[in-house]
C-alpha cells in the first residue's frame, strides 16, 4: 500500500490531475492517513450487496481457520489527491 501511494503521489505530483480511492475493507486505512496529498472525503460503512454477500458466504464456506468473517456492511473510505 505505502508503494503504491508514494508511486501516485509522484506520478500526479508531475502532472496535476484528478484522483479518488474507493478503498473498501481499510484494513490499511493509517497508511492513507499518513500520505501526504490525500485528503479523506468519507469514511463509514456501506450495505453489502447481495452478490458480495454471496461472494462471502463461499469464501467462509471454504477457510480452513475459520480467519474470515462477514457482515452485511463493509467498511469504506474515500480519498481524493489534493497535491503536496
Amino acid at each position: 500500500m505505502r508503494r503504491l501511494l508514494v508511486t501516485l503521489a509522484a506520478s500526479f505530483a508531475n502532472s496535476p490531475r484528478q484522483l479518488d480511492l474507493l478503498y473498501v475493507n481499510h484494513e490499511q486505512e493509517h497508511v492513507l492517513e499518513g500520505q501526504r496529498g490525500f485528503v479523506r472525503l468519507f469514511l463509514g460503512k456501506l450495505k453489502r450487496s447481495r452478490v458480495d454477500a454471496i461472494a462471502d458466504h463461499r469464501i467462509m464456506a471454504n477457510q480452513p481457520d475459520g480467519e474470515y468473517a462477514a457482515s452485511n456492511y463493509e467498511e469504506c473510505s474515500i480519498w481524493r489527491w489534493e497535491g503536496l
